[in-house]
């Protein structure tokens, strides 16, 4: 039985070098290759705006960083715009802390600075 299905394979070989560079098996396999590309590329813009991956334009966005100001090595004061709030946050290579919250736009980061430290120098006291 075992000879039959070798015989049987033998006598249906194919030639391979002329095969696999016959111009119509170079066109379906870059053809198989462009339709896999485009169903990744589908699939990847789907999952991107069903699950709201796609980054938001400069336009759009609702967090701004205002200004940083470097007060040591790895430190620093950071201004945030929250929408119609602003935050200023300490930051630290361990953590950030909320230092103040405004519901209204400052004039510069220099105002609320010197208010969010005289709000801790109030509480310290």
């Amino acid at each position: 039985m075992l000879t039959l299905v070798a015989t049987t394979i033998g006598q249906h070989s194919v030639d391979t070098s002329t095969a696999l560079a016959s111009p119509g098996h170079v066109l379906r396999t870059l053809g198989s290759l462009t339709l896999v590309l485009l169903l990744l590329l589908g699939c990847n813009l789907l999952f991107r705006r069903k699950f709201g991956l796609i980054a938001r334009s400069a336009g759009q966005r609702r967090l701004r960083v205002v200004e940083r100001l470097s007060i040591g090595h790895r430190h620093s004061v950071v201004l945030v715009d929250i929408g119609d709030k602003q935050l200023v946050l300490g930051v630290t290579p361990d953590r950030i802390t909320a230092l103040d919250t405004s519901p209204h736009a400052c004039t510069s980061f220099g105002e609320e600075l010197s208010q969010a430290t005289q709000a801790a120098e109030i509480e310290a006291s």
